[in-house]
């Protein structure tokens, strides 16, 4: 059994991975600005490197304020989200950690929601795109992707006494 949103958060999550590790970072044609709390200051301090390498160039634009210069190309066509990313990079323990959370949160809100129906194509599509998945089993927020259960598992589950219950018919029943 698949779980289709947690499936397609994953192929997200991964696709965002590769393309801000990838594509060259935009120059945002009027840069966001920001304000920071003293906490967001220290912990851009110690991660502007790492922030630069992710593709996002900031700046200071006077006290508590900063500019956003460039931005992950993924971000492009989402103005909306980059302080929300910013802030989101700033915060957790470490910058790994942060942004793993950040891309998590980004591949979320695109995902096909549970319960979504899904043509046949699409449904295939998903599965051969989850194939394709570095780590396949689980989400970014660690949700399984797929159950495997067993007939021994499907048996007890329907009230069955074993597994020859639910895969041959009874030879009493008459239909």
């Amino acid at each position: 059994m698949v779980d289709q949103h947690a499936a397609h958060e994953r192929i997200l999550y991964e696709e965002l991975s590769r393309r801000y590790l990838e594509e060259p970072p935009l120059e945002l044609p009027h840069p966001e600005l920001l304000s920071l709390s003293l906490g967001e200051e220290i912990n851009l301090a110690e991660r502007l490197e790492a922030l630069e390498q992710a593709g996002l160039q900031i700046e200071p634009f006077g006290p508590g304020r900063y500019r956003v210069r460039t931005i992950p190309a993924f971000l492009a066509g989402y103005p909306s989200l980059v302080g929300e990313v910013v802030k989101g990079s700033l915060g957790a323990s470490s910058f790994a950690v942060a942004w793993r959370t950040v891309l998590a949160r980004l591949a979320c809100l695109p995902a096909i929601k549970a319960g979504h129906p899904l043509a046949s194509a699409s449904a295939q599509a998903l599965l051969d795109a989850l194939a394709g998945c570095e780590l396949p089993w689980v989400c970014p927020h660690g949700r399984p992707t797929v159950l495997v259960l067993g007939e021994g598992e499907l048996a007890r589950r329907f009230g069955r006494r074993g597994v020859r219950a639910v895969v041959e018919p009874s030879p009493h029943r008459t239909e």
